[in-house]
């Protein structure tokens, strides 16, 4: 666990002193007591999310979020964790949270795997929308979700509150943020939202081995260097033969693949890089090549220590580590839900 949040914050500079009570209390209700899923967590950080685009197109007027808002943000990150990256979200394996089962059964009827929300048509997501509407309970009162000072309750449960956050009438379906709270966004929204995010990664890194979790719940590009390692592999012929597909050897449409898929690894690295032609990427998509494949590669890798590429240094140690880097990736995206891809017709291991 992240020291950030075993320890909270106590002292700041002189400027961030009025915010300090927001500040712990987001901490306090985001951090503290028993979790099974992230839906509190996604809660948050859809909230102050919503909250800075706001603040940003009008930073003196008050902030009213709709719960239509703040649900397509919340529905967007849990997309995105599902149809990419596919990020477990609770504890038990065999009871994903509601939201999760529907994303997954949504994807799978539509043929949606793998897309990620802002490329989705405005009907797919009101499709999306409408289901999710008539099955979680968190579409209905969504704000609840987190601690209030105050609440008001009726038969159905609870009907509004206020909190240092914010103030809610179901009746209405919006909030309104305190001004102690809109400040606090706008003045230090990425201490709040590193708060939100280490929080997430925190209770989720307990039962997911995926990499780079921190930037994938926060949907956070990475930096690429496809341009560079391409490059190289041209500058290097007798090590990256970039006349042929690696899967099917044809020698047309020749791009860089991913080997583990890059929604897994998230990076761009060597070792796990090969030229393919675009009938094979685009087969394979986001799976893991057959077991044919990655020994090929692997046996390529264990070369790489030898040469000093320029520019790129290629450090990952012994050739048992290096012998290890793929099989162990495969693993662990095997593990995550990711599918094995045989290879192309034509070249059947």
């Amino acid at each position: 666990m992240y020291s950030f949040l075993i320890h909270p914050p106590t002292c700041y500079p002189t400027s961030m002193s009025p915010n300090l009570e927001i500040i712990q209390g987001w901490y306090r209700s985001l951090v503290d007591g028993k979790k099974q899923n992230t839906y509190k967590l996604a809660l948050g950080l859809s909230l102050i999310e919503c909250a800075r685009r706001q603040i940003q197109h009008d930073p003196n007027q008050k902030i009213v979020i709709s719960y239509k808002e703040l649900t397509d943000q919340w529905v967007k990150y849990y997309w995105d964790h599902t149809s990419i990256f596919k990020i477990r979200q609770s504890v038990n394996p065999n009871r994903p949270p509601e939201i999760i089962s529907l994303i997954r059964e949504f994807l799978t009827s539509q043929s949606l795997e793998g897309v990620m929300w802002k490329n989705t048509s405005k009907e797919i997501r009101e499709d999306l929308r409408h289901r999710v509407a008539k099955k979680s309970a968190f579409i209905d009162n969504p704000i609840s979700r987190l601690p209030f000072d105050h609440k008001t309750k009726h038969a159905g449960g609870d009907k509004s509150g206020s909190s240092l956050f914010y103030i809610w009438d179901k009746s209405d379906q919006k909030i309104q943020l305190s001004n102690k709270f809109k400040n606090a966004i706008g003045t230090h929204f990425a201490l709040l939202q590193d708060i939100a995010v280490l929080a997430w990664v925190s209770f989720i890194e307990q039962f997911n081995t995926i990499p780079r979790l921190i930037q994938k719940v926060k949907l956070e590009a990475p930096s690429r260097k496809l341009s560079t390692i391409r490059k190289l592999f041209f500058e290097h012929p007798n090590l990256f033969n970039m006349s042929e597909c690696f899967y099917c050897e044809g020698q047309e449409d020749l791009s860089l693949d991913h080997i583990v898929p890059f929604s897994f690894v998230y990076s761009d690295d060597i070792f796990n890089l090969v030229p393919a032609c675009r009938s094979c990427n685009s087969s394979k998509n986001d799976r893991y090549p057959h077991e044919f494949f990655i020994n090929a590669a692997t046996a390529r890798n264990l070369i790489l220590p030898k040469y000093e590429f320029k520019n790129f240094p290629f450090k990952v140690g012994d050739e048992k580590t290096v012998e290890a880097l793929l099989p162990n990736l495969v693993a662990q995206a095997k593990s995550a839900g990711f599918q094995e891809w045989e290879g192309p017709s034509s070249k059947k291991p």
